[in-house]
């Protein structure tokens, strides 16, 4: 007898309680921070799993708690604008005297909260469909090493890992074709096909010097982190293939995706601009969502971006034009805080501007390098969000050529 998939209870089946697995083996359950506001649970994940244990010879970084008066002040911005009471102004004079590390606080402090909602607002509000098009059309951009400097709770690098996935299978079915010494008509055409489908998803070989990590998630909320490791803990129900296969099917990927995701992909919970000196030049591809608009300081994050970038390398950038928090439910907080701590940009051509400029933000030295390369025609995809704006994904290559090892190295996602 077999773990029943979710939804069986509403057709008269009973519920299996939670915690209990296959065969009516009880399982060791973690408790999440959900389940103490009577949010539900996520079953099957043990406090063992792997993906909860720290990288080998990697101490997972950890931020310090909010100071006291940090919490004092978010407790008050949460009274004000969760209740519409007066002293707006008092708490813009407050977050107006936060020093940098201070502010970086205090919004940190404010999407551990909105972490529980995010996903919901971004769904409801529309945004998400037309970032995963863009990721669609911009996928033969994404490749290895590849960093997620904001990754949030994981909704978007789901749907990139997906990516990765369906390129890795795609490659090893063509491979098999190769290795027939007799083809049928059925057989070539089938390798025609995953080719020309090939030629628009990931490059899944390495270039040289790739090393550890392969994917890094970055994200300086503990909560959003809480809330990425869920959904890698259950990422596996989310493939589309998922609904052909039997219970001890998923089951199995899932581990497969475990090992995976202990192996090669390594957590990190820093400041953009304060991630490793190990990790300057080193990925091929950084894919970074709805990040400039909500920065305080945008020049510093640019050059951020710029310095982890190899030769050759690319940053596929997904941003709102015009920037419009759109309402909802969810947000209202989160709405206000951002009013009072960031800045808009002035448009798509500064954002372009600002990329392509990454000398005139170091330094006033012309030896260094102009920044980014950017072709409006072919690196630009836009989807429609609402008829106040659109999402835009922008691809940023930075000069140079990314150097490949004559016998090609191919990323597999079990080694």
């Amino acid at each position: 007898m077999f773990r029943r998939r979710r939804g069986n209870h509403e057709k008269g089946i009973p519920k299996i309680p939670d915690g209990m697995g296959e065969m009516g083996k009880r399982q060791r359950h973690r408790p999440n921070r959900n389940e103490t506001k009577n949010k539900g649970n996520v079953r099957g994940i043990s406090s063992k799993h792997p993906m909860h244990d720290t990288m080998p010879d990697e101490p997972q970084p950890r931020p310090r708690p909010p100071t006291e008066e940090i919490e004092a002040l978010y407790e008050e911005t949460s009274q004000v604008f969760d209740r519409y009471h007066k002293g707006v102004g008092s708490i813009a004079q407050k977050v107006a005297k936060l020093t940098p590390d201070e502010l970086r606080e205090y919004k940190t402090r404010v999407y551990d909260d909105f972490s529980l909602n995010i996903d919901r607002h971004m769904e409801e509000t529309n945004h998400n469909p037309p970032s995963r098009d863009i990721i669609d059309g911009h996928g033969s951009v994404l490749r290895l090493p590849m960093i997620d400097p904001s990754a949030g709770t994981g909704i978007l690098f789901e749907h990139v890992l997906m990516k990765f996935f369906e390129a890795f299978f795609t490659y090893k079915r063509i491979q098999e074709i190769h290795s027939q010494k007799r083809r049928n008509v059925d057989n070539t055409l089938e390798l025609v096909a995953l080719l020309r489908r090939a030629s628009k998803l990931p490059r899944i070989n390495l270039p040289e010097n790739s090393g550890f990590p392969l994917f890094v998630l970055n994200d300086l909320s503990s909560g959003m982190h809480e809330r990425l490791r869920e959904r890698l803990a259950r990422v596996a129900r989310h493939f589309p293939e998922s609904r052909y296969m039997s219970d001890h099917e998923v089951d199995v990927l899932q581990s497969m995706i475990d090992r995976f995701v202990q192996r090669q992909v390594r957590f990190e919970q820093r400041p953009i601009e304060d991630l490793p000196e190990d990790y300057s030049a080193h990925f091929a591809c950084c894919f970074v969502s709805n990040t400039m608009h909500i920065a305080t300081s945008k020049q510093p994050l640019a050059y951020a971006l710029y310095k982890i970038m190899r030769p050759g390398g690319k940053v596929l950038s997904l941003e709102e034009f015009p920037f419009y928090i759109t309402d909802s439910p969810h947000i209202k907080m989160v709405r206000e805080v951002l009013r009072l701590t960031t800045t808009e940009m002035e448009g798509r051509d500064w954002y372009i501007n600002l990329m392509k400029s990454i000398n005139r933000i170091v330094s006033d030295n012309t030896e260094l390098d102009p920044g980014f390369v950017f072709n409006r025609v072919k690196d630009e995809k836009q989807g429609r969000i609402d008829d106040l704006h659109k999402m835009y994904g922008f691809c940023f290559r930075k000069r140079g050529t990314l150097a490949y090892p004559q016998k090609p190295h191919i990323w597999d996602p079990w080694e």
